[in-house]
């Protein structure tokens, strides 16, 4: 099965769109966000997802449960093995450090008070500071990918989507009762369980982001002549959603735009669905936002592949892992500069962030030089053939 170089060229930008996102200035507060409330995380995980539902399902229907596990598994060692390389990072800087023992110590204070505990903890995806808290979260969903898997092949997907749905549900009545005051929690509740910290993403909620995207590629896999042709006038419908979405994360520049000030109902509106949307929890307003951005995009994407093959980006989406593990542990050695750089000018912010962004095709063509095995078949998968119109 050839590889479609346009899913790497999509791991590659919101890749990008994610570094440049994290970093405060000009750029990060106009990328961050750039298709309505769903950020470049939600991106990444969407299509990380898709990938693994097509590769995992072949894997599947070629050697059966065993292979399937095999494979899966394995690849969830090597997220943790990279997770625990960036919490060792951590620990060594802080450690051996003054200034990254001052700059650490409110955001992972264990690493210093009781580096062992912090360790283990982290080991046990039970510490995730800032900063790394995103491998842990694959390091789970691939754990739970094989059953998704096996589920969907065998015809059982209805099941788990009520129970990955019902998971999702009980999130967002948590969120509701957090908003109204009715639970005492806040958002950083789950970074103040004694030496446990589980980081900002719940992952409860954003698991159903990651099983529809298994869904989806386990179809693709399954259903490769298939093609879903989109309704007219739903596309109206989705086309009305999307740009209420896009208006409400460009918000301010309505607001300019129209001389509005924080005493309009509409201001007061689209500041309460921007609070709203709870992207911590992957909230109904972030699904909304997808299904319409997704009904939209698909007939594109399957009517005009060759658009969306960009090899700059697709050759770091090639090494996902290898560029964000390197994305982490360079972004922990520059966080020193933070202070400095929150008082730059707006010229320099901007530098700052290209060359931020810039950084990540070092790992991606240091893999793609020296990561032979890898190399080989990637080269052998893209070569030959025409783009197939994948999400159909």
């Amino acid at each position: 099965m050839q590889r479609d170089p346009r899913f790497d060229s999509f791991r590659g930008l919101f890749l990008v769109l994610m570094t440049v996102g994290h970093n405060a200035g000009p750029i990060g507060a106009i990328i961050d966000k750039p298709l309505g409330l769903g950020a470049g995380a939600e991106h990444f995980v969407l299509v990380s997802a898709i990938v693994c539902g097509m590769s995992y399902t072949r894997a599947y229907v070629s050697g059966g449960r065993s292979l399937l596990r095999s494979r899966v598994f394995s690849r969830a060692a090597m997220i943790w093995g990279a997770h625990l390389l960036c919490v060792l990072a951590v620990m060594g800087l802080v450690n051996f450090s003054d200034t990254y023992a001052a700059k650490w110590g409110p955001r992972g204070e264990l690493f210093l008070s009781n580096p062992l505990l912090a360790f283990i903890l982290s080991a046990l995806l039970l510490y995730q500071p800032v900063a790394l808290r995103t491998l842990p979260m694959f390091v789970v969903y691939f754990c739970i990918t094989p059953f998704v898997i096996e589920a969907v092949c065998e015809g059982r997907w209805k099941k788990v989507f009520l129970v990955s749905f019902s998971v999702w549900l009980a999130t967002q009545i948590l969120f509701v009762f957090v908003g109204f005051g009715l639970v005492p929690l806040d958002n950083h509740f789950f970074q103040n369980l004694g030496p446990v910290d589980l980081g900002v993403f719940f992952l409860p909620g954003w698991q159903f982001l990651y099983v529809l995207g298994l869904f989806w590629g386990a179809y693709i896999a399954l259903n490769p002549g298939k093609v879903l042709s989109p309704r007219k006038g739903w596309m109206l419908v989705a086309g009305v959603f999307f740009l209420v979405f896009v208006c409400i994360r460009y918000r301010y520049g309505l607001y300019f735009l129209f001389g509005l000030d924080e005493t309009s109902r509409f201001v007061h509106l689209m500041e309460f669905l921007w609070y709203a949307r709870g992207n911590a929890f992957f909230g109904p307003l972030v699904v909304v936002n997808y299904i319409a951005f997704l009904y939209l995009f698909v007939p594109l994407f399957r009517s005009k592949p060759e658009w969306f093959n960009w090899p700059i980006f697709a050759v770091i989406g090639k090494y996902p892992l290898h560029v964000f593990t390197f994305h982490v542990i360079f972004r922990i050695l520059i966080s020193p500069l933070e202070p400095t750089l929150s008082t730059a000018s707006a010229v320099e912010g901007v530098v700052f962030t290209l060359a931020i962004a810039a950084s990540l095709w070092v790992p991606a063509l240091l893999a793609d030089r020296f990561v032979p095995k890898g190399r080989k078949k990637i080269k052998a998968a893209y070569a030959g053939g025409q783009l197939q119109p994948a999400l159909s």
